[in-house]
């Protein structure tokens, strides 16, 4: 995990740049921050034209152990979105006042859309497994055919 000199880091430029919310996955969740060999960062709200700025606010800073970063937009669409809302660490929120209902439609939104990608990712996931620790072809829940898995 990163040290609290780096989260406070990259918090503060989350905020500089307008981000709705940082995830933070990768190596940097199962090793110290001195082992891993990046940081890799998912970002909502910041748009694409300041990306690259945010990005090269990050790459090999100081504040960050001089690491090279990662960093997706969540609004791009990504194959590993679900991977990342799933298994990665919120570690930067904005403060949303007085908006508690379209925080809600917001949340309702974001299930629906990614309903069909969570299918895909399980698929994914089993065929990773299969391919890299020679299992057997998995019997998919969601598509028990196991066409998609095997």
């Amino acid at each position: 995990m990163l040290r609290e000199e780096s989260l406070r880091f990259i918090r503060a430029l989350a905020e500089e740049y307008g981000a709705a919310r940082v995830f933070l996955f990768g190596s940097c969740l199962s090793l110290p921050q001195e082992d891993a060999h990046d940081i890799d960062l998912a970002v909502e709200g910041i748009p694409e034209e300041q990306l690259d700025a945010f990005w090269d606010g990050l790459m090999w800073a100081d504040a960050l152990g001089r690491k090279p970063v990662d960093v997706l937009r969540l609004e791009d669409g990504h194959w590993l979105n679900p991977i990342i809302l799933d298994e990665g660490v919120l570690i930067y929120e904005k403060i949303r006042h007085n908006a508690p209902e379209a925080v809600k439609a917001y949340r309702i939104f974001e299930k629906n859309v990614l309903k069909n990608t969570l299918k895909f990712r399980s698929c994914a996931m089993h065929t990773r497994i299969t391919v890299f620790r020679s299992s057997p072809p998995c019997h998919c829940p969601v598509f028990p055919s196991a066409a998609f898995c095997s």
